[in-house]
């Protein structure tokens, strides 16, 4: 697995604001998550730079930062193995086969997320803000009057 280090509550709030888009900074101001006090588990991990895998990839704590572009043969899962919270952040492009979301888990992706099969986000209290396009082949989340589990996405979607 790739180098994750150890980081304070307040640096995913931090790096989101420095590096961050004005749209991921807007959006990210919207939730509770953005207020890292909140916070009932800090565990949270970064990692630097861009990041290739080949054989899937699941987040690493309940709280992750990856800065810099996600390229994964196979699935990006974002269950950490926690029942559910936190806080899953790419400040670049996403590009996998699956992409999966997790019960309670806020994620953003300051770029483009491409899954060539589908995007999975039908769980309770999830969010899925994408700044840039979502391409994918199906996508699960939900009927927005039923449980209103649907992606918050800024251009484009293509399905």
């Amino acid at each position: 697995m790739p180098d994750f280090v150890p980081i304070s509550p307040e640096a995913p709030c931090a790096a989101i604001v420095e590096r961050g888009s004005p749209t991921l900074r807007r959006e990210f101001a919207r939730y509770d998550i953005a207020d890292p006090a909140r916070w009932g588990n800090t565990e949270a991990l970064v990692h630097h730079g861009p990041l290739t895998l080949h054989d899937g990839f699941t987040a690493t704590a309940l709280h992750t930062l990856i800065l810099g572009d996600l390229f994964v043969e196979g699935c990006v899962d974002t269950d950490d193995g926690h029942d559910a919270g936190g806080l899953f952040v790419v400040i670049g492009n996403v590009e996998c086969d699956q992409f999966i979301g997790h019960f309670g888990k806020c994620i953003f992706v300051d770029g483009n997320l491409e899954a060539t099969q589908i995007v999975l986000n039908a769980f309770e209290d999830s969010a899925l803000s994408v700044t840039g396009n979502l391409r994918t082949r199906s996508f699960g989340g939900g009927r927005p009057r039923r449980n209103g589990i649907w992606p918050r996405l800024l251009p484009a979607v293509r399905l």
